[in-house]
Formats: C-alpha cells, structure tokens, sequence
C-alpha cells in the first residue's frame, strides 16, 4: 500500500497531534493502522515502551466508538480546560502538557497520554533516542466534552500583528524551520498526512513554530530591555502569543481530525 505521506511537509509537533492526523488517516482509510502506528511517531527513530497502550490496538478500537472525536489538549499549571478526568489522567496530562481526549459523539470515552523518556540504542548508530510510553485513562461516566472555541487562528494572528506594531524588538520568524534540537520535551518531527488542505498545513506551521519560538524567548529572557516596564511588556505580549498559538494549534489539529474522520 503507498502511504499517503507528503515527505516535504515535516513539521515538530507534541506527539500527542501527531498521533491525532495519522489516527484520522487511519480512520477514513488511507492507510493501515499498523502504518498509521508506525508514522505517528515521527520522522526520526522512536523506541516503544512494551508496557503502554499499544498503538495498533488504540487505532483499531476507534472504529467500535460511536461517532468517534478526537480532542487535542495542552495543558500547563492552572490551563486545565478540557481534561475530564479522572485525577490521575489529569495530573499524568499537565505533567506530559499534551494529551488525545477521545469522545464518542460529545461524552468522553477516555484520555491517552504520552510520557517520553532517553534509552541508549535507539538510534540508527546506537546513540540515546526517546522511547515512548502511551498511558490511556477512562473517562468518567457520562462526562461530557466542551466544544470548541474554534477561534485560536484568529487570536493567534492578533497577537502576533500586536508584538509587530509594538516597539520592541522580537526575534521571532515562524516562517523558518526550526531545528529539531530545539523541539520541546514531548515533541517529534511528524510526518504530515497527504490529506491535509494546505491552508491547514500552514495553520498548523504557524501555530506550533510559534509555540516554540515564544517558549525560547520567555526562557532566554530580553537582555536588551531597559526598563522593568519594558520587561513586563514584552513578558505579557509573549505569553498572549504562547496562549494563541497554544489554542491555534489546537484548533488546527482537531479540525484537520475531524473533517478526516468525518469525510
């Protein structure tokens, strides 16, 4: 079978969307979920941990929910909208800061999480690689899942025309690809699905590289503002852009899951 992969789109995303746009390829029957299995975890090689949630497995049960969704979620400290529980799903999520909720129709059926770690002989040559361990938690019973703002493109590109009107200096480029070096933990070079619109594509483009340009700058800190006025302003502009590429992303993945699944 000819997997159905566009090998000039590779972009660093959380495992957890990754997951999300091949597990919806799966579903409307692109490709097998042993493939699907295999490319979610990403264009470099990835070790799996025997005693997870098997992927297969997860892929295949999809088709016995009913009118099955897929929610992404990027939690932090005190950003816990969407998680449904139970306590334990919920502090495993904000402790990875991604998670797949899966719902059939608008209830919650349970929570996957993947937790990454460093093993020697991973690679090609035996140097360290990350092995993953998915975590899948039931969801209560009954729990519902909140819809979707939908809205993140939107805020994201406000935030963005507003640190460019400001006049403060920003080293921020999204429209260049960045280093897998500096992906965040949790994070891969994903291989993107053929089926993806190219206006999704450079949503989702926009949005992670964001993500990730935003996070260096508040760690790095501005050695060339002056004033502690200054520092605070560039502080909260920065952190108005992560929560906006944070809900673009979001938004981005889980309609790209959704108009597959439901194609």
């Amino acid at each position: 079978m000819t997997v159905p992969v566009d090998g000039s789109r590779e972009l660093l995303l959380p495992r957890a969307a990754s997951l999300m746009l091949w597990a919806a390829a799966c579903h409307r029957g692109d490709i097998g979920p042993d493939d699907a299995a295999i490319l979610a975890l990403g264009a470099r090689r990835t070790g799996m941990d025997a005693a997870g949630e098997d992927l297969f497995d997860w892929l295949t049960s999809l088709r016995r929910i009913p009118l099955p969704r897929l929610r992404l979620l990027l939690p932090r400290p005190g950003r816990i909208a969407g998680l449904v529980g139970p306590p334990a799903a919920i502090t495993e999520a904000i402790s990875a800061g991604q998670a797949v909720l899966v719902a059939a129709a608008d209830l919650a059926d349970h929570t996957l999480i993947p937790h990454e770690r460093v093993e020697l002989g991973i690679g090609p040559d035996g140097e360290p690689g990350p092995v993953v361990r998915w975590h899948r938690h039931p969801a209560p019973l009954g729990r519902s899942v909140l819809p979707a703002d939908g809205t993140g493109r939107e805020h994201l590109v406000h935030a963005l025309r507003r640190a460019a009107s400001s006049s403060l200096d920003w080293d921020l480029v999204p429209e260049e690809p960045i280093e897998d070096v500096r992906a965040p933990h949790g994070w891969a070079p994903a291989l993107l699905p053929a089926y993806l619109e190219p206006t999704l594509v450079s949503q989702l483009i926009l949005a992670a590289r964001t993500m990730i340009l935003v996070e260096d700058e508040l760690v790095a800190g501005n050695p060339q503002a002056v004033t502690l006025a200054e520092k605070d302003l560039r502080r909260d502009m920065l952190e108005d852009m992560r929560d906006a590429a944070v809900a673009a992303l979001i938004d981005s993945t889980d309609r790209a899951a959704a108009e597959a699944m439901l194609g």
